[in-house]
């Protein structure tokens, strides 16, 4: 039967040998989870948590709704050319009525280093059973299943990786299911034959640079050490040149920001502003220059410009993941019965594209606080930017949250000096339907420091981590879970880190160490020589569950990673 035009120009295709009718057919949907590049399950959890059958969530691409759209999952897709796949085998190829799809069967995975696999995938729409006219495929995107991110050995438990700057050394123990090593499987050492230059100050972990399967860090923002499965378990990468840390406040000086312009490799972004995009033969080259993140023209003079970093996660659901750029001491202002001026702050919001971080479209946020008034005894906040962070996708639509911190004080009027920093902290997402932006929870955070804590009760929303202080509670670290409805907004789980603090308060490491499928904690204390770590689940202890210590008189613990 030829088909009737009713008036339409029929254009006619072949695709994946079906005929389309483009005039007809609905708009590529939007993909929204698994994120672009997302880590998800654990080959070592239990089988009746179904973590390596993750959930494949899009969104109609348009107004015209399609009956029902056809997802394809592949892992044979050639990683340096993903995005031009044909999906030549694909493990699920189904078609369904609904804007999601959850395998009834394990996804296949490796059990051997690199545990967990790649894959790849697709969705279109179309308006009758998958065989009448249908869309463009959406844009391929992949996830790693079965796969963790500080994983550095790929046996599938993240290890942890702690700094201890006074031996100049970052110290490596590995994650098990009994936890961690009780003793460093890996010291790494400063070059001898060079004892003024400083080594061990920072550590962090990036995700996968080189594609190999197997997790990446960066030590002291400059220098990256690619992870193997057999020993030494790090080797020497690429340095980055022309680095040079601005961090404050405990801020780390670069971050691992995931895939920014989605090729397959995880990025870094280092101070200043700079983004090194991964490649696979990130192990082969002895240094590289990163890009130079262009300067907004908002911007002001002195405003410390890159004074704290970090990835934003994929803030408006276009597969590239996103940094953010704190500038806490820009907006100068005055007021009467202050000596000194005050410093409102902002923060800048980069999003990533193809080839690169997009030089067009940065978003300047202004602190929500807008004045500043001398009140005695009343809260003011300033410095906003002090910490930005990533804060996980924490209500599953499939846009990042990011969370931005001011610090405030109790004050009485030229007394600048009696003050006892806290922190406000902002949770920002993208407005439904519109580019626009605004804070959408707001807690108060020792500091301002508050760090992503991945799914640390496992009911399958990200959560946010934060210090918090009072007179009578003391210093406390805290988990603020995600929900459907975003932040819940009392902590669900805390636990006093006063003693194990000592009054220094640094940014956890965060990741899956007992292969559980639960995110985990670790809480560095340098005075004290150790590490303290939370195992994450569905009843989290209010003590460490293990503790790791290091050699005295070694700081060991001033910078932590997972």
């Amino acid at each position: 039967m030829r088909p009737r035009a009713h008036g339409l120009l029929l254009l006619l295709s072949a695709t994946c040998g079906r005929t389309e009718l483009n005039s007809l057919s609905p708009e590529p949907p939007f993909l929204r989870l698994p994120g672009n590049g997302a880590y998800t399950g654990s080959v070592r959890a239990p089988a009746t948590r179904r973590t390596l059958q993750p959930t494949f969530t899009w969104q109609r691409g348009g107004q015209l709704d399609a009956p029902s759209y056809e997802l394809q999952v592949d892992d044979s897709c050639d990683p340096d050319g993903f995005g031009l796949c044909a999906f030549p085998s694909p493990e699920i190829d189904v078609v369904v009525p609904a804007l999601a799809y959850r395998p009834e069967r394990d996804l296949a995975v490796s059990y051997v280093p690199p545990v967990g696999r790649r894959y790849y995938w697709r969705v279109r729409g179309c308006n009758r059973g998958g065989g009448e006219p249908c869309s463009a495929w959406a844009p391929v995107r992949y996830v790693d299943v079965g796969r963790e991110r500080g994983d550095i050995d790929g046996d599938g438990y993240a290890d942890v990786l702690v700094a201890a700057p006074q031996l100049r050394s970052v110290f490596v123990h590995r994650g098990s299911s009994r936890g961690p090593s009780s003793s460093p499987d890996l010291v790494l050492r400063a070059d001898a034959s060079n004892p003024t230059v400083a080594f061990g100050i920072e550590v962090t972990t990036l995700g996968d640079v080189n594609g190999d399967g197997f997790g990446d860090v960066n030590i002291d923002g400059h220098r990256l050490y690619l992870g193997t499965g057999a020993a030494p378990l790090l080797l020497p990468g690429p340095a980055l040149e022309g680095f040079s840390s601005t961090a404050l406040n405990g801020s780390p000086s670069s971050a691992g920001v995931g895939d920014t312009d989605a090729d397959g490799y995880a990025d870094v972004l280092a101070g200043p502003p700079s983004i090194y995009q991964g490649d696979k033969d990130a192990a082969s080259r002895v240094s590289v220059f990163p890009q130079t993140l262009p300067k907004p023209p908002e911007t002001e003079p002195f405003g410390c410009y890159g004074c704290s970093l970090s990835g934003a996660g994929d803030v408006d659901g276009d597969g590239h993941l996103d940094v953010l750029v704190g500038a806490p001491m820009e907006k100068k202002v005055s007021s009467p019965g202050i000596t000194d001026p005050v410093f409102m702050g902002a923060a800048y919001l980069f999003f990533g594209g193809p080839g690169s971080v997009r030089a067009q479209d940065t978003v300047r946020f202004e602190n929500p606080i807008a004045t500043w008034q001398c009140k005695p005894e009343e809260v003011e906040t300033f410095e906003f930017g002090t910490v930005v962070a990533r804060a996980g996708d924490l209500d599953r639509d499939g846009l990042s949250e990011f969370a931005i911190s001011n610090l405030s004080a109790y004050e009485t009027c030229g007394r600048m000096g009696a003050f006892t920093f806290f922190g406000t902290t902002f949770i920002y997402s993208r407005e439904a339907g519109s580019g626009s932006w605004r804070p959408r929870a707001e807690l108060r955070a020792y500091k301002g420091l508050v760090f992503p804590a991945g799914d640390f009760d496992c009911d399958g929303f990200d959560d946010l981590g934060a210090f918090t202080f009072s007179i009578g509670d003391g210093l406390r670290i805290g988990v603020y879970s995600g929900s459907s409805s975003g932040l819940v907004p009392s902590a669900r789980w805390t636990a006093d880190v006063t003693s194990a603090a000592t009054g220094e308060a640094v940014f956890p490491g965060s990741g899956d160490i007992n292969g559980d499928g639960c995110s985990d904690i670790a809480l560095g204390n340098s005075f004290q020589g150790r590490v303290f770590i939370f195992v994450g689940g569905a009843g989290q202890a209010a003590t460490p569950s293990y503790t790791l210590v290091g050699p005295r008189d070694s700081a060991f613990g001033k910078s932590v990673a997972m």
